[in-house]
């Protein structure tokens, strides 16, 4: 499965960690394939800053679908330069912060189906 680092010491990483866990994902401190920054702050609607990619896409419907404000903002302008990187800032209420636990562990598992698919493993019988 999928190695993960999620820095952050707030209770919505300390609470993605274990779901990460739980969900089959491997969390880690190094040698991983994905990196999540998660802060909580004081924002109308959570936050990511990224690189316009599949991480992104998929974490960015999932959030959008799942946490009561539906909106997302996307902040360009930030030091994350990593398409396998994301910096996730969390509002502090209780009703945003749970929401955005599922919200990334679903996105996660969308990431790695769009990847395992995305190969393109074939399988061809020779001929003889």
């Amino acid at each position: 499965m999928l190695r993960v680092i999620v820095h952050g010491e707030n209770d919505t990483a300390k609470a993605v960690r274990g779901v990460l866990l739980q969900g089959g994902f491997v969390v880690t401190d190094n040698l991983a394939r994905l990196e999540l920054t998660i802060d909580e702050g004081s924002v109308a609607e959570p936050v990511l800053d990224g690189v316009d990619g599949e991480l992104e896409r998929h974490l960015l419907s999932a959030i959008a679908d799942l946490t009561p404000s539906g909106r997302v903002l996307i902040q360009r302008q930030g030091g994350n330069r990593s398409d396998s990187a994301m910096r996730i800032t969390v509002p502090t209420s209780d009703a945003e912060r749970v929401a955005m636990e599922t919200a990334i562990l679903r996105a996660l598992h969308g990431y790695v189906r769009g990847r395992v698919s995305g190969w393109g493993f074939r399988f061809a019988r020779r001929s003889r």
